[in-house]
């Protein structure tokens, strides 16, 4: 900014602005400094400047003259003359209109009027081949008008900035037309040094992504090279549709929560990995039924799994396993092996253990105990000790044979 040195009546100020071209790039405080200082000394001289009327036809521009004479001294100097406008009236009589700067004033003509350029250009986007990102980091490009057939390579022109549907401090939309795309440009103003491209538009060398006629699918498709991403809108009656692809990842980011409302059917298909981490809990129900499958499934808690079914429930803990239920069937086709440290089954009302054969077996000693004790054989029982058998009573023994009772040994000793 630069002020005048003079004084405007009422102490009114007045300012007089241009803006540079857009597509200007680099340091440009010389020329800035400079512009300025010769635009505000030619508004300066029009403060100076004088209008003249005479009859003597003795003046060129370029010239000056010296007034000597004048009713108000004031107005006594050297002037230059900077235009003349000479009018003839039907007596062939000349008036003379001067315009006069004083002579020791730098004089500087009004600048001419800029030429404009009206409605839209069509280009293409610079670039060294089709489709390729040429941008700078404010998101502008190179171009070269269709009428533009001597210059080559990529500086085709300055940088021209691209229209957007949002242009924010670091948000809003983005999309860059690429090299080899046609774009429609127009002029801030009429200025030719400031253009802007408004749009894109596709032709034969460039189809658009759904060429068919009618198409009922609207969308964006973006591709550098191989697959494309895209995300269309198919409004196709009856198999209405949204499509995304991506061409390799596809990363979501939910701040807070994400809701779904799926009114149909869910299928997905994974051909690798898929993890679910969760710093919280995790909820799977279904009303009807719940059914996994594979090779291979292991489920693993820090603390206890439980499984439930109505008051029926297996309970899992680092400690043990509890199975609780009103009945419990245990059943194997083959063999059915139970072992540990110890093993105890224990019944309130009635324990039986029944099978085509029964073998109780211990590798030290076998204790069965009771309020009572049977032991009951259809056809024949049979007690027998490796080295010697004891029978013995607190009270009374009995030993009855019904029809015949037979006591063997060797040495038989009662007492």
């Amino acid at each position: 900014m630069k002020k005048t040195n003079h004084t405007i009546a009422n102490g009114t100020k007045l300012a007089v602005r241009h803006y540079p071209s857009h597509g200007i790039s680099g340091d440009m405080t010389d020329l800035s400094s400079n512009l300025v200082k010769r635009r505000i000394e030619q508004l300066e001289q029009n403060y100076l400047r004088i209008n003249a009327t005479t009859t003597i036809d003795a003046f060129d521009i370029a010239t000056w003259f010296s007034l000597s004479s004048h009713l108000d001294t004031s107005q006594l100097g050297d002037f230059s003359v900077v235009a003349i406008s000479r009018q003839f009236d039907n007596k062939n009589l000349c008036q003379i209109q001067l315009k006069l700067v004083p002579k020791d004033t730098s004089y500087y003509p009004s600048p001419r009027a800029k030429p404009q350029v009206h409605g839209l250009q069509s280009a293409i986007v610079a670039g060294s081949n089709a489709g390729d990102i040429n941008q700078d980091d404010q998101g502008r490009v190179r171009i070269q008008f269709y009428w533009d057939t001597v210059t080559t390579g990529d500086k085709t022109s300055c940088y021209v900035r691209v229209a957007q549907a949002m242009a924010g401090n670091g948000y809003g939309s983005q999309f860059i037309p690429r090299a080899g795309h046609e774009v429609m440009v127009a002029f801030l103003g009429g200025d030719p040094d400031n253009p802007v491209i408004t749009g894109s538009v596709y032709n034969s060398t460039n189809p658009p992504p759904y060429k068919e006629s009618n198409s009922t699918k609207t969308g964006i498709s973006t591709k550098l090279q191989g697959e494309s991403n895209e995300l269309y809108f198919d409004d196709k009656q009856d198999n209405e549709q949204i499509y995304l692809h991506a061409a390799k990842d596809l990363l979501e980011e939910v701040e807070n929560n994400l809701t779904q409302t799926i009114k149909g059917e869910v299928a997905q298909t994974v051909t690798k990995q898929i993890a679910i981490t969760t710093d919280d809990n995790y909820t799977l129900s279904a009303k009807e039924s719940l059914t996994e499958s594979a090779k291979t499934i292991s489920i693993t808690a820090d603390d206890k799994i439980e499984l439930a079914v109505g008051s029926s429930k297996i309970t899992l803990t680092s400690s043990g396993i509890t199975i609780e239920a009103s009945s419990i069937d245990i059943k194997a086709d083959n063999a059915l092996n139970l072992q540990g440290m110890n093993v105890e089954s224990k019944a309130t009302s009635a324990n039986k253990i029944s099978g085509t054969t029964t073998s109780i077996e211990a590798t030290s000693s076998n204790d069965i105990k009771g309020m009572s004790v049977s032991l009951d054989a259809q056809t024949t029982l049979s007690a027998q000790g490796q080295l010697s058998a004891e029978f013995k009573s607190g009270l009374k023994a009995t030993f009855d044979g019904g029809v015949m009772g037979e006591l063997k040994g060797a040495i038989l000793k009662v007492n």
